[in-house]
């Protein structure tokens, strides 16, 4: 995905969550990016402490300094860092384009993780009143011309 971005000309942003005194502190191993992740020198890179990027990084001054109209939404934790990345974008005037088989989470109690990515795939872009259009598609998808 982050290849055909790049060929299209498109900034990649990749967003890190950490937490010090956690195994999510800066530079720790469960910090790093995932090895099978394809990064290029012109990629940007946010470190963010909450699971709301826009609330604690510059990724809203980001996207505007590179003229970004629509957001690309994949990566961890759908229920928490993709709902807030998505319900934001978009409340900030973002499109935005949840990859539907590309955020994942883990099972939790109450959930399975197929049911709570099934979930968001289904609501956020039914969600009629955040001020601009969520769309939810596959990566296969995406940058075809």
């Amino acid at each position: 995905m982050a290849k055909r971005a790049r060929d299209a000309v498109d900034p990649v942003v990749f967003i890190q969550h950490e937490a010090p005194g956690t195994p999510l502190a800066y530079g720790a191993p469960a910090w790093l990016l995932d090895a099978r992740l394809e990064v290029d020198s012109r990629d940007i890179f946010i470190r963010k402490t909450t699971s709301a990027p826009y609330a604690s990084s510059d990724l809203q001054q980001q996207l505007r300094d590179h003229d970004v109209s629509a957001v690309v939404v994949a990566g961890y934790a759908t229920e928490f860092c993709i709902d807030s990345t998505v319900r934001w974008s978009a409340s900030l005037g973002f499109a935005v384009i949840l990859v539907s088989d590309a955020h994942t989470t883990h099972d939790k109690a109450h959930l399975p993780a197929t049911q709570i990515i099934a979930h968001h795939n289904a609501t956020l872009p039914a969600i009629q009143s955040l001020g601009a259009p969520v769309r939810a598609v596959r990566a296969a998808t995406l940058w075809q011309n």
